[in-house]
C-alpha cells in the first residue's frame, strides 16, 4: 500500500510537472517545424553606389525595344494597391510612338487617342556623378517625360526598368519581359487599342489573363532575347 501512495504522488508530481513544461515544448516544437521566412533577394538589386543595374546602352535601347511588346507588372506597387500583380502592355513602334495599355498606380490607362512618344537620351545623376543612357517616353507635348533605365537579362527575357524618384534614389519600376506578339487580353483592358495588323503584329490569343501572373502562366510568349546588345559598361562616369 505504501508503495502504491508512493507510485500516485510521482505521478501526481509528474503530472504537475509535465503541465507546466508541455505548453512550452509544444511551442518549441510549433517553431521548429514552421517554414522559416526567407527574405526574398531581389535578382537584379542596385549597385553598390546606388545606381541602377543598366546594361543597356543609350544607342541600344531603342533597337532592343522596338518593334516589340513589353508585358510587365508593377514592381514597387503603392501601399494598398495591387500587389504588382497587374497588367502593363505597351508596344514601341519603329516610328518612335508608343501604345500602352494596363493598370498604374492611377488605376487603368491606355493610349486611345494619340500614342505617346518615345527615345532614348543619357540622364546626368549629379548625386554620384554618372550618366544614366534611359528612354523617354511623353504621353503629350505639354506633359513632363518619364524616364527609365533598362535592364535585360538575355538568357530570361526578363526586362526591368528602373525609374529615379524625386530624392535622387533609383527604384525598379516594372518588371517584365519583352515578346514578339501582343497579347490577346489587350483588347480586353482597352477595346481601343490599335489592330495588331496595323503595329505589324500577329496576336497571342492564349494570352488573356488580366494579371501578369496569370499571363505568363497562360503562356509565357516568345521572349526577345538580346545577349548582341547588353553592356557592363552602359553606364559612364560623368566628365
Amino acid at each position: 500500500m505504501r508503495n502504491d501512495r508512493h507510485m500516485e504522488d510521482n505521478v501526481r508530481q509528474f503530472y504537475r510537472s509535465t503541465r507546466r513544461v508541455l505548453p512550452i515544448l509544444a511551442l518549441a516544437l510549433a517553431a521548429a517545424l514552421s517554414p522559416v521566412p526567407v527574405q526574398a533577394q531581389d535578382p537584379y538589386p542596385l549597385r553598390p553606389d546606388g545606381a541602377p543595374p543598366v546594361n543597356i546602352g543609350v544607342d541600344d535601347a531603342m533597337a532592343l525595344l522596338e518593334g516589340s511588346v513589353l508585358v510587365t507588372r508593377l514592381s514597387a506597387p503603392e501601399p494598398g494597391r495591387d500587389g504588382g500583380v497587374k497588367l502593363r502592355i505597351h508596344h514601341y513602334a519603329q516610328s518612335g510612338r508608343l501604345h500602352g495599355c494596363g493598370f498604374g498606380p492611377g488605376g487603368r490607362y491606355g493610349t486611345t487617342g494619340e500614342p505617346w512618344i518615345h527615345g532614348s537620351m543619357t540622364l546626368p545623376d549629379t548625386r554620384r556623378d554618372l550618366h544614366i543612357p534611359v528612354v523617354v517616353q511623353v504621353a503629350e507635348p505639354d506633359t513632363a517625360p518619364t524616364f527609365s533605365a533598362v535592364h535585360h537579362d538575355a538568357v530570361t527575357g526578363v526586362t526591368v526598368l528602373f525609374m529615379r524618384d524625386l530624392t535622387g534614389l533609383w527604384y525598379p519600376r516594372e518588371t517584365g519581359h519583352l515578346q514578339d506578339r501582343l497579347p490577346a487580353a489587350v483588347y480586353e483592358l482597352c477595346p481601343d487599342f490599335p489592330p495588331a495588323e496595323d503595329l505589324g503584329l500577329d496576336i497571342n490569343t492564349a494570352q488573356t489573363g488580366l494579371t501578369y501572373p496569370e499571363l505568363v502562366a497562360q503562356d509565357p510568349g516568345r521572349r526577345v532575347l538580346r545577349p548582341d546588345l547588353v553592356s557592363f559598361d552602359a553606364i559612364e562616369a560623368a566628365q
